[in-house]
């Protein structure tokens, strides 16, 4: 009985080595191409550029928010997944954009694609790396965000690019013609008494950057008025 009793515990005992950790040798590393194919690299946070440990990768992560900065630069949802999906140790707490949040919208300064404006969707409709918050064209990409008259609307969507006129007013006859009621242009330009924009149509033209042709043309426009109307008064008998 004693012996038998002696036997089983030498057995556990021997289980007890054989399962302890220290049975199984730390496999050290820098890189995930010195573990294994089921391995990554683990290495302590913000130690990415340190040596690691081979550690085993789980087949999936569970679903929670708690982002963390991954090795690579890229953010995951949490810890788990950053193993998971992009066999990476962890470089900081939190998304890959900084701990600078300016506008408090829970994109860090460095990639809120509109760092003074608080806009949590991170909307961007055109699509040109500026979120509609801050464009001055949200509809027209336009990254060069120039605006000759400073009246908070872009040239390439100003309707009066010359001229200040922030809410974009269109309501001179014939309303909606494009053209904004601050441009000098508006009005009749062919003497048939009526305001029908015919000639404003042609100074407005086709190119989205129209600075130089609504200027240029209004003026010639206006001088061209100007001559007629006085050769029209010469000619009264």
């Amino acid at each position: 009985m004693i012996k038998t009793l002696l036997a089983s515990l030498s057995l556990f005992s021997l289980l007890l080595v054989l399962l302890s950790p220290s049975a199984f040798p730390q496999i050290l590393c820098q890189s995930n191409d010195d573990c294994a194919a089921d391995y990554y690299c683990e290495k302590p946070t913000g130690q990415c550029d340190g040596p690691g440990e081979c550690i085993f990768v789980p087949d999936h992560c569970p679903y929670y928010n708690a982002p963390v900065c991954g090795c690579d630069g890229v953010t995951y949802i949490n810890r788990l997944c950053a193993i998971v999906e992009g066999r990476t140790s962890v470089d900081y707490m939190g998304n890959c954009c900084g701990f600078e949040d300016l506008d408090g919208d829970g994109f860090g300064d460095l990639c809120d694609n509109c760092p003074d404006i608080y806009n949590s969707d991170q909307a961007d409709t055109d699509r040109d790396g500026l979120g509609d918050a801050c464009d001055n064209c949200p509809t027209d990409s336009y990254p060069d965000q120039s605006d000759y008259d400073e009246d908070g609307v872009g040239d390439i969507c100003d309707n009066c690019a010359m001229n200040p006129n922030p809410l974009q007013e269109d309501t001179y006859p014939p309303g909606g013609n494009g053209i904004g009621d601050a441009c000098e242009c508006e009005g009749n330009f062919d003497g048939d008494n009526d305001v029908d924009g015919t000639n404003a149509s042609s100074f407005k033209g086709t190119s989205k950057n129209r600075i130089l042709r609504q200027i240029s043309e209004c003026n010639l426009l206006i001088f061209q008025i100007a001559i007629e109307s006085k050769i029209e008064l010469l000619e009264v008998p």
